[in-house]
């Protein structure tokens, strides 16, 4: 509905990493001829390497209304491709800089949507947007989310400290 309200904007819509591909480009094709689109513009594939998807597109978009931790921001985002979700995402977080993304309402309006994707279909994404979103997933990581949270653990008194006769 958000790509029909930006029909002379330059964008192809890929739906990946789906079960029945079979089922879903017949899903996804009908919803595009539903909202107008031009159904060539839409592609669905079962398979994608995250890497190679996020470093090819220009944005990604997760609408989602709940997802504790999706990776495809942290992966988007590590390939220097802004971000837009909602603030239902848990790794939303990682978005630290308007230039890297947009976190939206939870459940956004397809106004909404457009709104902030028009401006994002750019191609390239210039090199400070790109710069932007890997700033946010520099530094993480297991090592430094482990040592967060022996830190967090220690300051909470959760845990003894090594060597400690508590």
């Amino acid at each position: 509905d958000a790509l029909a309200l930006l029909p002379d904007r330059p964008w192809r819509l890929l739906v990946a990493g789906v079960a029945r591909p079979a089922h879903w480009t017949a899903r996804w094709t009908a919803a595009a001829r539903r909202a107008g689109l031009d159904a060539d513009r839409v592609n669905v594939v079962a398979e994608l390497d995250a890497v190679t998807a996020c470093a090819g597109a220009d944005v990604l978009v997760l609408p989602t209304r709940r997802d504790p931790c999706p990776l495809v921001v942290l992966e988007a985002l590590a390939c220097g491709t802004p971000v837009i979700t909602t603030e239902r995402a848990g790794s939303a977080d990682a978005i630290r800089s308007p230039l890297a993304g947009d976190v939206l309402a939870a459940t956004p309006s397809a106004s909404d949507l457009a709104r902030v994707l028009e401006p994002r279909l750019v191609h390239p994404p210039p090199i400070a947007v790109q710069d932007a979103a890997r700033a946010g997933v520099l530094g993480r990581g297991l090592g430094p989310w482990l040592d967060a949270l022996e830190a967090e653990m220690l300051a909470q008194g959760t845990v003894p400290r090594v060597g400690s006769s508590r």
